[in-house]
C-alpha cells in the first residue's frame, strides 16, 4: 500500500505493495449486470445511482456462505440497466479471493448480456482521506484530485462501510486509471 500527502490529505493506493490488504478491481458492464449480480450479494444493487455512488456488499455460495466482502462503486459514465441499476461498476474486493470471485461470476454468468473485465493490472483502488466535509460532499471536486494530474476516474464514491451524517472516515474511493507521467 501506497501513502502520499498532500496538504492535509492523503492518498492511499490500495493496488499496490505486497501486503495483504491488496485490492483487486473487476468491470461488469452489459444491460444485465446489476440481475447477475443482484441473487449473489447481500445489497440491493439498485440502490446504487448517481447520488449513492458506492455500496458495501458481501458474495455468497449458493449455500449463502461468504466468499468475499466488497465495495461497488458505480461507473462515471454509467447509464440505467433495464431491469434497474447501473449497467457498468466495479467490484473492489481483495486481490487474494478476485480470481475465485471471478471463476463464481462467470459460473452464475450464462447468457446474460455481461462483460467482466479484470482491471487489476491497468487500474488503482484509491482513497482520499482529510478532506472537509464540504469537500468531500462535491464529488465532482474530489475528482479533480486525479484530472489534475491527467489520471481518468473511472469509478467513484465515499466509502459507505461506515456512515455518518455529513463526514466520510473512510474517505473517497477511486477507480483510476493512471497516467503514464504519474508515479506514485
Amino acid at each position: 500500500m501506497a501513502t502520499n500527502r498532500s496538504g492535509g490529505i492523503w492518498e492511499v493506493d490500495l493496488t499496490s505493495g505486497e501486503s495483504s490488504g491488496r485490492r483487486g478491481i473487476l468491470q461488469l458492464a452489459g444491460p444485465d449486470a446489476p440481475k447477475l449480480v443482484q441473487g449473489l450479494i447481500t445489497n440491493d444493487i439498485v440502490h446504487l445511482t448517481e447520488s449513492k455512488a458506492s455500496l458495501a456488499a458481501g458474495f455468497l455460495t449458493n449455500k449463502g456462505r461468504l466468499i468475499t466482502e466488497t465495495v461497488i462503486p458505480i461507473a462515471t459514465d454509467a447509464k440505467e440497466a433495464p431491469h434497474g441499476g447501473p449497467d457498468k461498476f466495479f467490484l473492489d474486493v481483495p486481490v487474494e479471493v478476485k480470481e475465485g470471485l471471478l471463476r463464481h461470476l462467470r459460473l452464475f454468468k450464462l447468457r446474460a448480456k455481461v462483460v467482466i473485465t479484470d482491471l487489476t493490472a491497468t487500474a488503482r483502488v484509491c482513497v482520499v482521506l482529510g478532506l472537509l466535509d464540504e469537500a468531500a460532499a462535491d464529488l465532482d471536486e474530489v475528482k479533480k484530485h486525479w484530472t489534475g494530474r491527467g489520471e481518468e476516474v473511472l469509478g467513484l464514491g465515499p466509502d459507505p462501510r461506515i456512515v455518518l451524517p455529513g463526514t466520510h472516515p473512510l474517505g473517497i474511493r477511486a477507480i483510476v486509471t493512471p497516467s503514464p507521467a504519474y508515479s506514485f
